[in-house]
């Protein structure tokens, strides 16, 4: 087990704080719709990780890392927000707001060299590429119109 500090630990309860606005951030395109009820960040990570759980998806495709990347999909949004197309906000920008949050959350927040930090940027990094098939997997379940 890694060993903890009371650095790291104070950086992990602000990453906590920080984690917490998934859970108040209504996802921005619903909001625009005019949803009465827009599920935030976290309720769509959430329902995106239990859908990648109960996929009857083949055996070659790890199902366990897919829970992980639809919960660490939106990861970023934590800090930069759910930046939407209608935001005016290119995608290479977006992806640069993003990677600077995990960037923040792996090396500031998190000791840099540590298995939740390096898990946690790998998976992020993962599903960004969308090259493996757990994370092609994950970005179809992210399109579904939920």
């Amino acid at each position: 087990m890694a060993e903890t500090t009371p650095s790291s630990n104070s950086g992990l309860l602000e990453l906590m704080h920080i984690i917490e606005r998934l859970k108040t951030t209504k996802r921005a395109g619903w909001v625009r719709l005019g949803a009465q009820a827009p599920e935030s960040i976290s309720d769509h990570m959430y329902r995106m990780a239990m859908l990648a759980m109960l996929s009857e998806k083949d055996a070659d495709l790890d199902i366990s890392k897919c829970v992980m990347l639809a919960l660490v999909h939106d990861f970023a949004e934590a800090e930069v927000g759910d930046i939407t197309p209608h935001d005016g906000v290119s995608r290479e920008e977006k992806h640069r707001r993003e990677s600077s949050a995990i960037e923040k959350f792996t090396t500031e927040l998190l000791p840099p060299q540590s298995i939740p930090s390096q898990r946690l940027k790998s998976l992020w990094l993962e599903y960004e590429e969308g090259q493996t098939r757990e994370a092609k997997f994950v970005k179809d379940l992210v399109g579904l119109p939920f």
